[in-house]
């Protein structure tokens, strides 16, 4: 399930742009109900980082693309979006 359609033309946050974009390869995020979400691209989720809809404490994480989050999820595999810029 994708959040709601974010507002076009929202600024990005450069510095997530840029780890974001470098890193390709599928991303899910944990929604407020502690589902995993996805795949989804990096784009997508500077959209919604952008427009508000995920925050910098939304839990991510990047597989290479055609690789699945395992069921159970492994959360603890997870980290704050926020955390991306220092990676």
């Amino acid at each position: 399930m994708a959040p709601p359609s974010t507002q076009p033309g929202t600024p990005h946050d450069p510095v997530l742009h840029a780890v974001l974009s470098a890193r390709p390869g599928d991303w899910y995020y944990i929604d407020a109900q502690d589902k995993v979400q996805g795949p989804f691209v990096g784009e997508d989720l500077l959209e919604w980082h952008a427009s508000g809809v995920i925050d910098d404490a939304t839990l991510v994480l990047q597989l290479p693309e055609g690789q699945h989050v395992a069921e159970p999820p492994d959360t603890a595999r997870f980290v704050p979006l926020g955390d991306m810029r220092a990676a």
